[in-house]
């Protein structure tokens, strides 16, 4: 059998040491002795393949990881990664089992167990509560979600197309957009021009709105026409090699209402002073801050909610840093966010939209760069 060989955008052996080296650092602040991942999202992170499944990663605060996984994998894994691989038969052994095996042989007692909120299912927790007595789970949520913060460059590369892949998408959509259509066809052109253009599929629910639904907390495309004479907003992602880039427009259809045009216009000032106070070392609060100060002059300062925008990757929102008003995160170099996702939310107006995701360089970089001005289409 011919072992595959890694893609060209997989991370290089040294890259994932490195990874496991930064985990490593980070569990001693969660007082755990090993990490345990079985969440399809840090495998993709820790093994840099990304058509893993049914597998789990076991990474000792020092020391050698071991991945476990298929034994129909295995070969095509050996050559992709720089450590150890724990085969399990599937109907004659599980992936707990194989955990289990790992984990014992290394010699841990009553072991604490580092895991993310996105952990394991029910029957692979309970063989690892029965097989290591004492074990204590910990929830390393954040270790996962920091350590993925700050993008290399191969990473950066892959939301980079992910962006061209989402704008794609964007120009469908809004060329296509038109009252009597349903929310869902509009979507699904947007869909094809995003596969089209390189994107191995949708990473959220995503939104294609008529203005009575735009401020509910999570929305998404229906089979609900579009109505003309209001303000529609198109939330789009995209994803290439496991990682994300989205934006959010809103269209105006006919005779938009003045206070959905005011509203939009107020989001895209805000979103603007937010982007600029962008900068590696800055408090997130800081950048929050001016979002709100151009909300707040408006005189709907209580009608922006805490946070604004989210870290992006292997996730459409991830963790961290969050650009908040209460938060403490602070930025860094080659982080990526989107913002800003909110609306005013006001029941005069409120519902449009604007969303970019932007890369921190030494100022703030707009990897999705169409348009920001409020979309007009005339309609008979």
């Amino acid at each position: 059998m011919t072992h595959a060989k890694p893609d060209r955008g997989s991370p290089s052996h040294a890259t994932l040491r490195a990874r496991i080296a930064a985990a490593q650092a980070a569990v001693a602040d969660f007082a755990a002795d090993l990490i345990v991942i079985t969440d399809r999202e840090n495998l993709m992170y820790f093994t840099g393949i990304t058509e893993i499944e049914c597998g789990g990663l076991v990474i000792p605060a020092a020391g050698e990881p071991v991945l476990v996984t298929l034994w129909l994998d295995e070969l095509h894994f050996r050559d992709r990664l720089p450590w150890p691989i724990e085969p399990y038969v599937y109907g004659r052994d599980s992936l707990a089992a194989g955990l289990c095996r790992v984990i014992n042989s290394r010699g841990f007692r009553a072991p604490r167990i580092a895991c993310s909120k996105y952990f394991i299912e029910v029957g692979v927790f309970k063989t690892l509560e029965r097989e290591l007595p004492g074990m204590t789970i910990v929830d390393g949520t954040q270790l996962f979600y920091r350590v993925r913060a700050v993008k290399d460059a191969a990473e950066i590369a892959l939301i980079r197309r992910a962006a061209d892949c989402a704008m794609a998408g964007m120009e469908a959509a809004v060329t296509a957009v038109r009252p009597g259509m349903t929310e869902t066809a509009v979507l699904g052109i947007a869909e094809q021009a995003m596969r089209a253009a390189g994107s191995e599929g949708h990473p959220f629910r995503m939104q294609v709105l008529n203005a009575d639904r735009q401020m509910m907390v999570h929305p998404y495309a229906t089979d609900t026409v579009i109505a003309d004479n209001q303000a529609v907003v198109i939330h789009l992602g995209a994803s290439v090699g496991g990682y994300i880039a989205k934006l959010s427009r809103t269209v105006g259809l006919g005779r938009v209402p003045d206070a959905s045009i005011r509203i939009y216009d107020l989001v895209r000032r805000a979103q603007e002073a937010a982007i600029a106070a962008i900068r590696p070392g800055r408090p997130v609060r800081e950048v929050y801050d001016a979002a709100w100060q151009v909300v707040d002059a408006a005189g709907l300062g209580p009608a922006l909610i805490d946070d604004i925008g989210y870290g992006i990757g292997l996730r459409q929102s991830e963790f961290y840093p969050i650009i908040g008003r209460n938060r403490d995160h602070i930025l860094e170099r080659d982080m990526a966010v989107d913002l800003m996702f909110p609306t005013i939310y006001t029941p005069h107006g409120g519902g449009p939209r604007l969303a970019d995701t932007v890369l921190i360089e030494d100022e703030a970089v707009v990897l999705t760069p169409y348009s920001h001005e409020l979309i007009r289409k005339e309609t008979t």
